[in-house]
């Protein structure tokens, strides 16, 4: 018997994001907005304080600000958790735009990970 734990097969379908704290846009979402802490064309995770309301499967209507560019997208919230929410888009958000927000983190934060 193998004592070493099996990987864990990567489930993600599109690159992810993620946001250094200073650097985290917002989302807006039924009048409040949101720090989104990673986004891939697919789905955004947004940090959400614990008394927050979101249920899995509720459906939600966003607006986003991304590389000078707004977006305004749909998405299904998927999980929930004690302090982010993760949410699958119903309309991808163009590679071309996270590779630019991308590009800028990495120019403004070379030695980051």
């Amino acid at each position: 018997m193998n004592s070493e734990p099996a990987e864990r097969k990567e489930r993600r379908q599109h690159f992810r994001l993620q946001y250094p704290l200073a650097e985290r846009p917002m989302s807006l979402i039924r009048g409040e907005a949101y720090p989104i802490l990673d986004l891939s064309e697919g789905g955004i995770r947004i940090q959400v304080a614990q008394n927050t309301q979101f249920v899995e499967g509720e459906t939600l209507a966003l607006t986003m600000q991304l590389a000078s560019k707004e977006f305004d997208v749909a998405g299904k919230v998927v999980r929930v958790k004690e302090s982010s929410v993760g949410i699958l888009l119903t309309e991808a958000i163009p590679l071309s735009t996270i590779r630019d927000v991308e590009r800028t983190l990495r120019e403004k934060y070379p030695y980051r990970s």
